[in-house]
């Protein structure tokens, strides 16, 4: 499927070479010829719009440098036009002063059109083949955010991107929001998502963030337990290990069992609940660490007298009996509702980020414009705070 910018690069490559030619249709009419035919029919297009102006020899080039591009390892549009301008900047270029060649018997203005005549050729094949050839289908990777990746792409937005613009995931892998921007920075994916703010070195390293919605550190407990509300001394207390039993909080008299993520992966959940919950203490010694925050509730649901601090948008992400045996509860009073989140209100309140080194261009800005759409907006809605609603 055709994306529509690129649509859009052909009709802009055909509107500036019929100005060029003084509005010659016939250009047009081979872009709408060529545009949906088989790859042979391309290149005997190629041919037949060189013939009349280069020497035969010069053909099986263009045919060669079209059925290079049309073949694997090509696979984005960007390489495509790397392609495209490399072998553009061997051909030649219209010379203002008519003098004739001494081989050739043509004006270098001749010679230019018929410079002009190749390079639009070997955009036609190319572009053709971009559109249209299966091998050539764009791919974009993500790493970071196991809140985004699970809540966000993996929960109809990476589908429904695809459906739209034809750019597919190579890959979603959500080994937290430090490691993927690490990934970002060390240029192993075009495109990462961080559940915090960016911190100053990460911003002088020409990070920039895009923010497509807010979510709550929703801290949970089991069903069965009594405690309803937390105030920040309280929770730091039992996150810190000061606080060991449930009774010094007003619960029963049982051992308080929390589990956390992985403390030392870096993940923004560990870092953004130890800075706003803990004052930036250590976190306690002994705790049940689990790698997937999805699993930390699944964990909780079994554990009767646990505690964890998980993404609030990630309780959807577990099965319905799971969900039935754990409760979110309020810290001094507030709860995680959208209101509170997208004001912070509530404590633990963070934002949600497709971060890009650099300005966002290409296949990642695509998707960060698709997900401030209507509909890129509406799926983050379902399980977070839309930036726009």
């Amino acid at each position: 499927m055709a994306s529509f910018g690129l649509l859009r690069t052909l009709g802009r490559m055909a509107d500036n070479v019929n100005r060029l030619f003084g509005g010659d249709k016939g250009f047009s009419r081979i872009f709408q010829r060529v545009l949906g035919t088989a790859p042979a029919y391309w290149l005997e297009q190629c041919s037949a719009l060189l013939a009349p102006g280069c020497d035969s020899s010069e053909i099986p080039a263009i045919e060669t440098f079209a059925r290079r591009a049309s073949s694997p390892p090509v696979v984005s549009r960007s390489v495509i036009y790397c392609q495209i301008a490399q072998a553009i900047s061997d051909l030649t270029w219209i010379n203002p002063e008519p003098m004739e060649s001494a081989t050739t018997g043509r004006s270098s203005y001749q010679q230019g059109v018929i410079g002009m005549k190749k390079i639009f050729a070997l955009l036609v094949v190319a572009s053709c083949l971009a559109l249209t050839s299966p091998v050539l289908a764009a791919e974009l990777s993500y790493s970071g955010s196991s809140t985004i990746g699970t809540s966000v792409l993996e929960a109809g937005a990476a589908a429904a991107f695809t459906a739209k613009s034809g750019i597919k995931f190579s890959k979603i892998d959500q080994p937290g929001s430090g490691k993927g921007l690490k990934a970002l920075l060390a240029g192993e994916v075009p495109l990462a998502g961080a559940s915090r703010p960016l911190k100053p070195e990460e911003k002088k390293e020409k990070l920039v963030g895009a923010t497509i919605g807010y979510d709550a550190i929703a801290v949970f407990v089991h069903k069965d337990n009594p405690i309803k509300n937390l105030n920040k001394e309280q929770l730091k207390g039992i996150f810190t290990g000061q606080i060991k039993n449930w009774k010094e909080v007003g619960g029963k008299d049982a051992v308080i069992a929390p589990n956390t993520e992985i403390l030392t992966g870096k993940r923004a959940t560990v870092e953004m609940f130890q800075e706003l919950a803990l004052d930036g203490a250590a976190y306690g010694s002994g705790f049940k660490e689990i790698d997937l925050p999805r699993d930390q509730i699944v964990d909780l649901a079994n554990t009767p007298n646990g505690i964890c601090s998980v993404s609030l948008g990630l309780l959807a992400a577990t099965s319905a009996d799971v969900r039935a045996k754990v409760k979110a509860i309020t810290l001094g009073g507030v709860e995680p509702s959208d209101k509170n989140i997208q004001s912070g209100a509530y404590l633990i309140s963070r934002p949600l980020l497709l971060v890009t080194k650099g300005l966002a261009k290409d296949e990642p800005k695509e998707f960060i414009n698709f997900m401030l759409s209507v509909e890129g907006q509406a799926i983050v809605g379902k399980n977070f705070v839309p930036v726009r609603k």
